[in-house]
């Protein structure tokens, strides 16, 4: 491997460093320390651009200095960072902070600190104001807990990737991507926000930009540990980079390792240009073997060979522990926004709670493959990843039931036997009006029935005339008056309706999990099945719908099955697309042929799976399927995940 000039110039580069540039406090102090300013700083108390009120340095990098300020006419903290003086006439550096306050501002994103001002002083200083943020970095979290709970880490590597493909989308690389860059804000309900910072060494990969290179061939920036095979060697980056750096974090959150590390620099980096990508299921055993299949493509040497964005090793890594995420149901808190229904919903998040408890997962522990999936057989429920032997009383299996405690199977099978019998003499003596309800056994009849009641009826009503929180008030206080009524899992069904409609997502996913527990028969309506879907694009909601659809009746659901194969093909946004088809692909075993193949053909990156799904070209030469098929041979591989695919699958017989 070449020796390339390595500059610190920026310096998120080889040496330690402040948390960030709107960090607070700096990671070498305890968090429970004072900030210390320097004793003789004259910015400290000063008032800049004649409106941020210098408050303490918390900060400092090789470009600059940070401070905490505030705004004298808002009364908002910011982040201040403020280029030191013997930069003033480095072009290069006034030019490279100046793209870092452009790539802040264009980057309008939650989890990426946004930059609210920028501008030269009188003395000939640049600054740029920032978000000030009230977090920990990521390096901070990992020194107490090198290995976060999966859950955990996946949320924060959720959050990690949408602001990469937002940066990206606007063709923005941040090419310093690190724990130390990454701030983690604690919130409600145990939840975590993941911050973004310092876009110090970000370059724009558009056209415009490209023609004028702010870094010279051969000159390396970033950090050793986090760095791709090509910015070691000093040559030109792109998102393939970005994405690169995330599969090492990835990697260290879900193992508690770096895949590559080494006291010596050289050394370090020639395991990034040459070293072998290591197992991460040996460096943490209760991870599926599937993993290292995607930190393959993730830390693979050559660009072209990783994913085709962050989103799709991002959907990669959540397909491999898809069946952690299915155990880990209880563990997902319901809060309504709306006060009057909090009881409801938690009522409703017990319920979902038992019902990720006993349904098993219907998903694979593997990355699925063309070859497991295109049969026409159901498939079977499958144990959790990691679930012990059920546990036993007197020798009998038991099943866990709320508040019922451990109950023995033989004793659930007499009480269901007595249940039955008594049912069944109970239906014998019933008046006519009963047994015309029996009749109406489809789901639509049953919901038209309850729309027709009075109350139902007059809630909706007012829902369909804009007043949507007084229609949940009232299905609210008629599950609490009845809540043990035949017809309560449709009530919950409409109720859910009813919080997607004013964006309560949170909510309606749990008044879907209690309808869906209750009467298994509701998953196979059409209405909640795509109001759920819908769902997947709320950032409050979309983990849980997401983790809904994958346990209980919703994930048997031929219906379900059918709309996500659908949503593959004509969802409203990429992102919607690719979500559909990843939960898509988890029950390809229960769609039709045809559909099936449409699936694939969206979905895949691997040649050998297109291949099978091109060999049915004459049975599916009438359906949609087929004409995608003729699509692809004649080289149109716009619906491809990856363009090189194309040449395995242009002009195929």
């Amino acid at each position: 491997m070449s020796n390339p000039s390595i500059t610190d110039r920026d310096a998120p580069t080889m040496g330690p460093r402040s948390t960030a540039a709107a960090s607070a406090p700096a990671p070498a102090q305890p968090e429970d320390a004072p900030r210390a300013s320097a004793p003789s700083d004259p910015l400290v108390g000063a008032l800049v651009a004649s409106r941020f009120r210098v408050i303490e340095r918390i900060g400092e990098g090789g470009m600059g200095a940070v401070y905490l300020a505030e705004h004298t006419a808002l009364g908002k903290k910011v982040a201040i960072k403020i280029l030191h003086a013997d930069m003033h006439s480095n072009a290069e550096v006034r030019a490279r902070f100046e793209r870092e306050a452009m790539a802040m501002a264009r980057l309008e994103h939650e989890n990426i600190a946004s930059a609210s001002d920028f501008g030269q002083l009188d003395d000939g200083a640049f600054f740029l104001a920032m978000e000030f943020i009230e977090g920990r970095s990521l390096r901070e979290l990992l020194a107490e807990t090198p290995r976060p709970a999966t859950l955990r880490a996946l949320k924060l590597l959720r959050q990690i990737a949408s602001a990469l493909g937002r940066a990206h989308s606007l063709e923005i690389v941040h090419r310093d991507l690190k724990p130390e860059n990454i701030l983690v804000v604690p919130r409600a309900a145990g939840e975590e926000l993941v911050k973004i910072i310092d876009f110090g060494i970000a370059r724009f990969t558009g056209a415009s930009e490209s023609d004028k290179p702010l870094t010279q061939t051969g000159v390396i920036f970033g950090t050793p540990h986090y760095m791709s095979p090509e910015q070691a060697m000093g040559r030109r980056v792109d998102a393939a980079a970005d994405q690169y750096a995330f599969g090492v974090l990835a990697f260290e959150l879900l193992t508690g390792r770096k895949p590559f590390d080494h006291k010596n620099l050289l050394e370090l980096l020639d395991l990034q240009v040459n070293g072998a990508v290591p197992r991460a299921s040996s460096a943490a055993p209760d991870l599926p073997a599937a993993i290292d299949g995607v930190f393959d493509r993730l830390l693979a040497k050559s660009p072209i060979e990783r994913f085709s964005s962050v989103s799709d090793a991002m959907d990669a890594i959540d397909e491999c522990l898809a069946p952690a995420l299915a155990t880990a149901t209880a563990q997902l808190g319901f809060a309504a926004t709306h006060p009057a229904t909090s009881s409801v919903v938690a009522h409703e998040k017990t319920l979902y709670a038992a019902q990720g408890a006993i349904d098993a997962p219907t998903v694979s522990n593997t990355a699925p493959t063309i070859q497991d999936h295109l049969q026409t057989t159901a498939p079977s429920a499958l144990a959790p990843a990691g679930a012990t032997a059920p546990p036993k009383i007197l020798g009998l299996p038991v099943i866990r039931m709320g508040r019922l405690g451990e109950v023995p199977v033989v004793v659930i099978v007499i009480v269901a036997l007595s249940v039955v019998v008594n049912l069944s003499w109970s239906l014998a003596s019933t008046s006519g009006r009963r047994a015309r309800v029996a009749r109406a056994s489809s789901t639509s009849e049953r919901i038209a029935a309850l729309r027709a009641q009075s109350d139902v009826s007059s809630a909706l009503s007012r829902a369909a005339h804009g007043d949507v929180r007084s229609a949940i008030d009232a299905l609210v206080a008629r599950k609490i008056a009845h809540p043990n009524a035949e017809d309560d899992a449709l009530v919950s069904m409409q109720l859910a309706m009813l919080y997607a409609a004013d964006r309560q997502g949170v909510a309606a996913v749990g008044a879907f999990a209690n309808a869906t527990s209750r009467d298994p028969q509701l998953a196979e309506d059409e209405a909640l099945v795509r109001t759920l879907l819908r769902l997947l694009d709320d950032p409050g909601a979309g983990s849980s719908a997401e983790t809904l659809l994958r346990v209980g009746a919703l994930a048997r659901s031929r219906t379900a099955a059918r709309v996500l194969a659908e949503e593959t093909v004509f969802g409203r946004s990429q992102d919607a697309r690719r979500r559909a088809g990843r939960l898509a692909r988890e029950r390809l075993a229960l769609l039709d042929a045809a559909s099936r193949a449409r699936v694939v053909l969206r979905t895949s990156d691997r040649c050998d799976e297109l291949q099978s799904v091109m060999a049915q070209r004459a049975t599916l030469a009438t359906t949609p399927a087929g004409a995608d098929i003729e699509r692809l041979r004649a080289g149109q591989c716009a619906m491809l995940l990856r363009r090189q695919l194309c040449q395995c699958v242009a002009g195929r017989n």
